[in-house]
């Protein structure tokens, strides 16, 4: 009987019912030890009739190896692998050890994990049990939380418990989680008065104010208690033995137990899963008959035994453990190692390494193959807590140093950058030899620049350079290289530029090519953003053209993405939207979703501007969304300020605001100084879009002095100097109007850039004084701006409203209908809104028109449209998109019902024939 849970217990209803009618549901219930979490799940289980059941229980333990917790999950399913993708088959056998290695990124597996219980789930509707989550590998629990966020549409409940107070193997953004509260006093009343042990009515009291509303602190506070203390006769013990100290309740019982029967105890605590057989040969190690000692602890209910020993409650282990002298555990982890089968070998190293104090190199050597065997599978955090401990027991520097190495490559492909740093900081300590001292710098830094101020990483970057230039120039220009991105992410533009310089020096004095290609990029956006001109553009262009031919297959290194940006802010929009759609491809090919959400990012900020915008809007999405799912806070930053211009230009202006107020939180954390000034371009274009002239210049006016202070001169990154202009305009103040026309101007004349030119013909088209000259200006602009539909909507409005103005109402209806076609092909409500009353006031009767069809799409929906009209089949779609075929099949038919379409040759003619109904296709 469960007392006082009775909200809980609907809840879990609820879920369980959801999955028998085919729709998925999550409750993650957190609650401290004793709120009775384990009897909850007891209760799940009981209701589980029809379903089939998954469960795993995490174990406390530093020696779990990668996916323990995920392989006792999916044991039961395992026959659906062949219905999964080979990759993910394949992947998700290597990491369960029943296949042979794979090279692919550990989403594939968590993609593979999710993706059979999906197929499972398709022929019986499933429930999911996981009980204290937080002690599961960390493997298996980020694939537990990556499937628990894609169940929506599939026929799968999960229900997980864990704590509040212990961190858990990683967070489970995006889920919602249930605070198991603490039991009332009436709860915890009747509990002590059905208590096996009998006691009087001022006694429950005081240990029901005691136990604090926790379960198990009512189940087990009686029997530490003497008969007169139960009946008041004798005084309580102050303090009684609860909160942190309710371990201490199992220790009197403990105690009663026999010698023989504490150490099976122990070596059962020893062992990630108490295998009887493994605790028998053990035992008879010691000369202990193992069920002659496990009975009374069976009797005292401490433990249930049938293929294995197991606690009643993880406290109980974990007092077991703790209570026992070192020298007893590291006997019982000698006498483990000792009987566990010849094939168990990475067992074997794990517990040979709990029972050593000093350095061990055999050991060492042991453990640091079992680590190369966790990363081969895709094991990352727990291939690098086994290199530690491999460099722990290293008697010698130099493997040391490459164990530490391995363990913070590993902790980074894990997701875990606050590890690799403090593993690489151990590594450079120990470390005198130059050249491998300026790998572990570059590597350090390359991951501490996410993490801490971006200044430092170039300091620590550029010093250990200069050391040595001398010994390895190549080395040095790649320091060099890696040195400009955090002068860029803390808008530090004239250290970028100096620092790139000497980068491209160096790199073509190595003659290296990728290495030469990454500096002419690093030193193109520097001179960039500091508004030096295209000057880098052509000797770009040539370095980038040997990854543009689609017939060479050249896979899109890291290193030219920045060339991708390059290009972007260049405005060779065609060049920059094929690097990034050729690195997405295959990053998604290999299911790499750790390297998405910057190109994501990017690609969004071209479609906004060539007017796809349902499609930056989708992309957008979901850079910020896989960037929150691999924990990449500082990179998501800039993958929200994207989405939020695309929110400012469509009239989503509360979710815009929240967006922003995250990006700038996560650049204050991270020291990100060029994201502030996209939330201040954003903040007053939102503002220039509902006409709200003072509040955008508040928000422009801030970003002109902060972009003079950093030298950043190149206009069209921000695009924030038209929108200043002609917000002074409309608020009369003609001085300050023209004072940024003329930096503007002067600007221009350094960049050159399409998009410039055409903001100083606009802005100086809102001062002229005559006709002939407005329309000259605008219509320069207009010319200009044809690849950006929007800019060149915005010119068409200005030019319209300058019209009627003038007493022109044929020709301002003209080119307002020009803008209010186009505002209303984008999705630009607001844009269109105000277009439509200067067709009214020039005395034009109009409609209301809809936008385009698609825009009833939710970014999920348009991106599995998009995929399905490029000829992709749904199982490619799921595999490419990281969701199920389920899932994919969900969207199409919400999609086809949205659009009025009955088939995928329906939905291709739409995306390919009729753009202004669907959006741009990718070039």
């Amino acid at each position: 009987m469960v007392v006082g849970r009775e909200a809980e217990l609907a809840a879990i209803d609820r879920v369980i019912q959801a999955a028998g009618r085919h729709e998925g549901g999550v409750l993650l219930l957190a609650g401290e030890p004793g709120s009775g979490k384990s009897t909850l799940l007891e209760y799940a289980r009981s209701k589980a009739t029809g379903l089939t059941l998954l469960r795993s229980d995490g174990v406390a333990s530093e020696s779990s190896l990668a996916f323990s917790g995920l392989a006792e999950l999916l044991r039961p399913v395992l026959g659906h692998l062949d219905q999964i993708p080979e990759l993910q088959a394949a992947s998700l056998r290597a990491a369960l050890a029943l296949g042979p290695p794979t090279a692919s990124d550990r989403f594939v597996t968590y993609m593979a994990g999710f993706n059979l219980i999906a197929a499972a789930a398709a022929v019986q509707p499933v429930l999911i049990t996981v009980d204290d989550a937080h002690w599961l590998d960390a493997s298996s629990g980020e694939a537990l939380f990556f499937a628990c966020r894609r169940l929506s549409e599939e026929a799968v409940a999960a229900i997980v418990t864990m704590r509040p107070e212990i961190d858990l193997p990683t967070d489970p953004v995006g889920l919602p989680r249930y605070q198991l509260m603490p039991l009332t006093t009436a709860d915890s009343l009747f509990i002590l008065e059905r208590h096996p042990r009998p006691m009087s009515r001022d006694v429950a009291q005081a240990l029901c104010s005691a136990a604090a509303g926790n379960a198990l602190a009512l189940e087990e506070l009686p029997f530490v208690l003497s008969d007169a203390q139960l009946m008041g006769l004798e005084p309580l013990p102050n303090p009684l033995p609860v909160g942190s100290r309710l371990m201490r309740a199992f220790e009197p019982r403990l105690r009663q137990l026999p010698p023989s029967t504490r150490t099976v105890l122990l070596l059962s605590s020893a062992m990630d899963a108490g295998s009887l057989s493994i605790l028998s040969r053990a035992t008879g190690q010691l000369g202990i008959d193992c069920e002659a000692a496990i009975t009374p602890a069976e009797d005292a209910g401490l433990v249930t035994v049938t293929d294995a020993v197991r606690f009643r409650h993880p406290l109980i282990r974990s007092t077991v453990y703790a209570g026992a002298s070192p020298k007893d555990r590291r006997q019982a982890h000698r006498v483990i190692a000792s009987v566990l089968p010849v094939a168990a070998t990475a067992e074997r190293a794990m517990h040979r390494a709990a029972a050593t104090i000093g350095p061990d190199d055999a050991i060492a050597n042991d453990l640091e193959a079992i680590g190369q065997q966790e990363q081969a599978r895709g094991g990352y955090q727990s291939a690098s807590a086994i290199f530690g401990r491999a460099a722990a027991l290293s008697s010698r520097t130099e493997d040391e140093v490459r164990r530490l190495t391995s363990a913070a490559m590993t902790a980074q492909l894990g997701g875990r950058s606050a590890r690799a740093v403090e593993c690489l900081d151990r590594a450079l300590a120990l470390t005198e030899e130059p050249l491998t001292h300026a790998d572990l710098t570059l590597l350090r830094h390359t991951i501490s620049q996410w993490l801490e101020h971006p200044i430092a990483a170039y300091e620590a970057l550029t010093r250990e350079a200069s050391v040595i230039k001398s010994r390895d120039i190549g080395r040095a220009a790649r320091l060099l290289t890696n040195a400009v991105y955090p002068c860029c992410m803390a808008a530090e533009l004239v250290k970028a530029v100096e620092t790139a310089t000497q980068a491209r020096e160096l790199a073509q004095a190595s003659g290296d090519h990728l290495l030469i290609t990454g500096a002419i990029a690093v030193e193109s956006i520097a001179h960039l953003l500091h508004g030096d001109g295209f000057r880098n553009a052509e000797p770009l262009k040539a370095a980038l053209s040997a990854f543009l031919d689609p017939d060479l297959g050249t896979t899109i290194p890291v290193e030219v993405w920045n060339g991708a940006y390059a290009m972007f802010v260049a405005e060779d929009y065609r060049i920059a939207r094929k690097l990034l759609t050729k690195a997405i491809q295959q990053n998604r090919a290999a299911g790499a979703l750790v390297t998405l959400p910057y190109p994501l990012a990017l690609l969004s900020e071209i479609e906004f501007r060539t007017g796809a915008w349902l499609e930056a809007y989708a992309d957008a999405s979901e850079s910020v969304l896989l960037a929150l799912e691999t924990a990449q806070d500082s990179s998501r930053a800039y993958g929200l300020v994207c989405l939020a211009r695309v929110e400012a230009a469509t009239a989503r202006d509360n979710v815009c605001a929240g967006h922003l107020a995250e990006a700038l939180e996560l650049a204050e954390r991270f020291g990100t100084g060029s994201i502030p000034t996209y939330v201040w371009s954003i903040e007053g274009f939102k503002a220039v879009t509902n006409q709200q002239w003072q509040a955008a210049i508040t928000a422009l006016d801030a970003l002109r002095r902060r972009c003079r202070q950093i030298e950043q001169r190149e206009p069209n990154i921000l695009r924030w100097q038209a929108d200043l202009i002609e917000a002074y305009v409309r608020v009369g103040d003609v001085e300050r109007a023209a004072a940024v026309i003329n930096e503007l101007t002067a600007d221009v004349e350094r960049t050159r850039g399409r998009w410039g030119y055409a903001a100083v013909a606009r802005s100086r088209a809102l001062l002229a004084m005559n006709e002939g000259e407005a329309t000259s200006l605008f219509s320069q602009a207009i010319d200009l701006e044809a690849d950006d539909p929007f800019e060149e909507a915005r010119t068409h409005l200005l030019l319209g409203e300058w019209l009627r103005r003038a007493k022109r109402g044929v020709s301002a209806r003209e080119h307002l209908h020009s803008a209010l076609d186009a505002f209303e092909r984008l999705g630009a409500s607001t844009w269109a809104t105000r277009t439509r009353r200067e067709l009214m006031a020039s005395g034009e009767r109009i409609g209301r028109r809809r936008g385009p069809a698609v825009e009833a799409l939710s970014p999920a929906e348009l991106q599995v449209c998009r995929a399905v009209a490029s000829g992709e089949t749904n199982k490619e779609v799921a595999a490419n998109l990281f969701i199920s075929l389920k899932t994919v099949e969900t969207h199409l038919t919400n999609a086809y019902a949205k659009l009025g379409l009955r088939s995928r040759s329906e939905l291709a003619r739409l995306f390919a024939l009729e753009p202004e109904r669907a959006v741009m296709p990718v070039a």
